[in-house]
């Protein structure tokens, strides 16, 4: 088969935290070491022979360290190659219906994005909102308090004057007072004094 022509789409594979090839099953040992350990089969990751000729088809590495020598895999890829003009047809066909799942893949990630740049806009358009509502709240808190302030301002004023003309009163009426007891002393004088002339 002649891969050249294919185009490979790797996806992840969070379950086992790596990579994968789902046209092929094969599963790589990890995004950055992109060596073949195996293939998927019921979310499992199995190692065997068929994995050789899978490979084969699909020139990925092999890890070395369980499947031995890159040799020994070429030689068993050599009845395969037979099969290659055969199968050109199909594997077009099969690549355009990949593509159309990678551009599919491509559009919801974008999609995906979108919604969340519009989340965002909207959670940020609704945060100044709230913003603005609670400057208000508080512009008005402030308004009413100072009037509150400005009221109390006034009545302790006209308490405070009219304490003041109550002390003025009391002076007053002791000043009144004074004179008072002096003219009655006065006049207790003047009766001693007529007293002692009658007497």
């Amino acid at each position: 088969m002649n891969t050249s022509k294919k185009k490979i789409v790797l996806k992840k594979l969070n379950s086992h935290n790596t990579i994968w090839h789902p046209e092929s099953t094969l599963v790589f040992k990890s995004q950055k070491e992109r060596l073949v350990i195996g293939k998927l089969e019921n979310d499992k990751i199995i190692a065997d022979d068929s994995i050789l000729e899978i490979n084969n088809l699909w020139g990925f590495n092999l890890d070395l360290d369980i499947f031995g020598s890159e040799e020994d895999t070429r030689d068993k890829s050599s009845d395969e190659d037979e099969n290659d003009d055969e199968n050109e047809d199909e594997n077009e066909d099969e690549n355009e219906d990949e593509n159309e799942d990678e551009n599919e893949d491509e559009n919801e990630d974008k999609n995906d994005k979108n919604d969340k740049k519009e989340n965002i806009e909207s959670f940020k358009e609704k945060e100044d909102k709230i913003d603005k509502i609670d400057k208000h709240n508080l512009q008005v808190y402030i308004e009413s308090n100072l009037n509150n302030l400005k009221k109390i301002a006034i009545e302790y004023k006209n308490l405070q004057e009219e304490l003041n003309r109550s002390f003025m009163l009391i002076e007053d009426l002791k000043s009144q007072n004074f004179i008072l007891q002096e003219n009655c002393d006065s006049m207790n004088k003047k009766i001693d004094t007529l007293k002692n002339l009658f007497s």
